[in-house]
């Protein structure tokens, strides 16, 4: 017999109400009788239970808010209140008010340790537990906070939790830079999910943290990696919409499609109400970013003290530092650097009293050098980057040194620093050839088929220079195939036409000159700067002997504006030599690196080695 929870809304009628309910279930034939009170209440904490771990995947509010009180049930068992207040704590998980629920769930913890368990029976008490201590650890991780690793290591002791577990390691590793540590816990959970099936509990629930982690390190292809995985839940339910959305913006951000991003973030927060969806507050953070980029200022400011007041009104925390961040940058621009101090301060003294680590803290020193810059304040940009690069090492990230590298050369576009001063030597070593070599080859070895391990070796390209844009083509015979390509497969047929030009030169170039395997690339050019003569369709070239072999250029730029490098990926096996691969790297207009030598020549084995080209023989 079902228990009539409506009837007992007055609390003081409660206890009358409930053993009414109870003779009435007495006085029931033995045959007919489906659940007694207490049964009853012990069936109802399952059920909520269940529903606040299906509301958390789906970041479904509306399923939380669909069950009455409970609390006129309280009497009947403390698990009915320990429930309660899991549901409560998801109910502002999913709204967006982080450390409210974070607060909630200590205490839920702390409750669920007495000797009693709260009243759980011992499956829904660890059931409870691992779902607690895994929301725990999300926050953590999207944090850059070490202790998450604490929390994955308990998790993980559970079957069920094993790929859950490395998926927050991954998302740690993510948050604090680390992409390649990142892409080693992900393929560990992928052979754990293959062992484990069914039997996984939250598989998926980390692809919107990993999204805005990629995001946050401008990391193209790892947003657009992401976005594979949102999709996935986008099908299954509509809460993740907005969090789809989200990352198709910051996707045509990282393009430099800053208007086009801005149009299609827009409607998003017609999906995401503040205090309904957590993604408002990550929505608003890239509204005013992309409202900066633009130039817009004024518009920028205006709506982030909109959403900030918004925020604090709703207690909405789990985005706010990184709007915050954007708000200070905009209050910067506008020439309002004393209040863009206070905010950056406040920021950066906040999330290192929480334990926030690598990329998750180093971009509030970011933000805080890029704020000394336009107040032209050497001293307090020369500390803000040393802080920042302690931070982005940590990482062991190519893309953050290059980052790094970016802020610098803001700096000495203004005469902030010298122009000789180099970047920081802690993130510019790169790795030994042979770290390269086993990482190369572990990578490919993992990829599955030929476009898995031309976007491999792509990524690990790009990686490795300032730029996250460029064209991989394959050669086979004198011919190019387009192999991967970011932002497109393939670039514009006026680039194929100048690439397929360069390779027929160079190649008779190397033909003519005996070279030996150390010199049989061209050389790095130093740097970028301005081009002798420079239009729409034409090239800008630099007549070094070093860097001109032949007549065809080595730089060219695409009727879009868009200036592409020429890099060539040289085998070498045994005593023959065979071009594998060129590179057409989308470069800045001021400086840049080339792939190191010793990543192109691995690269370069590893497309001949599985097939993927056929390469060109030199003599």
């Amino acid at each position: 017999m079902p228990i009539d929870v409506g009837s007992a809304h007055d609390l003081q009628a409660a206890p009358q109400a409930l053993a009414q309910q109870q003779q009435r279930y007495l006085a029931t034939p033995p045959h007919e009788r489906v659940l007694s009170v207490t049964d009853g209440a012990r069936e109802l904490a399952r059920l909520l239970g269940a529903s606040c771990a299906i509301a958390g995947w789906n970041l479904d509010i509306e399923l939380l808010e669909s069950f009455p009180s409970l609390e006129p049930l309280f009497p009947l068992s403390p698990a009915l209140s320990l429930i309660s207040e899991v549901a409560t704590a998801g109910k502002e998980w999913i709204a967006g008010k982080a450390h409210r629920a974070v607060q909630r769930y200590e205490r839920v913890l702390a409750r669920m340790s007495e000797p009693d368990r709260a009243g759980l029976e011992p499956t829904q008490h660890e059931r409870t537990l691992l779902a607690v201590n895994y929301a725990q650890a999300l926050f953590d991780a999207s944090r850059g906070i070490d202790r998450a690793e604490e929390r994955a290591k308990l998790l993980e002791a559970n079957r069920s939790m094993r790929v859950s577990a490395w998926r927050l390691r991954a998302l740690l590793h993510l948050h604090q830079g680390n992409a390649e540590a990142a892409r080693k816990c992900v393929r560990r959970g992928e052979l754990l999910q293959l062992q484990d099936g069914p039997e996984s509990y939250y598989s998926g629930t980390t692809a919107g943290y990993e999204l805005r982690a990629c995001g946050l390190a401008e990391d193209l292809l790892g947003v657009k990696t992401a976005l594979g995985g949102i999709e996935i839940l986008v099908a299954r339910h509509a809460g993740w919409r907005p969090t789809q959305i989200m990352g198709q913006s910051r996707y045509r951000e990282l393009q430099g499609d800053l208007q086009g991003a801005l149009e299609l973030l827009l409607p998003a927060f017609e999906l995401a109400a503040p205090g309904r969806h957590m993604a408002f507050g990550f929505l608003a953070t890239s509204h005013v970013r992309l409202l900066r980029e633009l130039n817009d200022v004024s518009g920028a400011i205006e709506h982030a003290e909109r959403y900030i007041a918004i925020c604090e009104r709703e207690e909405l925390t789990l985005a706010d530092s990184l709007l915050r961040l954007e708000y200070a940058l905009a209050l910067s621009r506008a020439g309002r650097h004393e209040q863009a101090v206070l905010e950056s301060d406040a920021l950066i003294q906040l999330n290192s009293a929480i334990g926030s680590s690598g990329l998750a803290l180093g971009v509030f020193y970011e933000a805080r050098a890029r704020i000394a810059i336009a107040m032209n304040d050497r001293a307090s940009f020369e500390l803000a980057r040393e802080h920042c690069a302690e931070e982005y090492k940590k990482g062991r990230n190519p893309a953050l040194g290059a980052r790094l590298a970016r802020l610098l050369e803001a700096a000495r576009q203004t005469g902030l620093v010298e122009s000789g001063v180099t970047r920081d030597a802690t993130l510019e070593q790169e790795p030994s050839a042979e770290t390269e070599y086993n990482t190369v080859s572990n990578r490919i070895i993992e990829c599955v088929d030929g476009p898995d391990r031309a976007r491999c070796a792509l990524t690990m390209l790009l990686q490795s220079t300032d730029s996250y844009l460029g064209h991989l083509y394959g050669v086979n015979g004198s011919e190019l195939t387009a192999l991967a390509g970011l932002p497109d497969l393939s670039a514009d047929d006026s680039v194929e036409d100048w690439l397929q030009r360069w390779l027929q030169a160079e190649f008779e170039a190397l033909s003519q000159t005996p070279v030996t395997f150390a010199t049989a690339t061209q050389s790095e050019p130093p740097s970028m700067g301005e081009p002798d003569s420079e239009t729409s369709g034409t090239c800008s070239i630099d007549l070094t002997s070093e860097r001109s072999r032949h007549d065809v250029p080595l730089f060219y730029t695409d009727p879009d504006g868009r200036r592409f490098m020429a890099v060539l990926l040289l085998s070498r096996m045994q005593t023959e030599r065979r071009i594998s691969a060129v590179l057409a790297l989308d470069v800045p207009p001021t400086r840049s690196r080339r792939p190191p030598d010793h990543l192109l020549t691995q690269i370069a084995n590893e497309l001949l080695e599985h097939g993927d080209v056929d390469g060109l023989l030199l003599p």
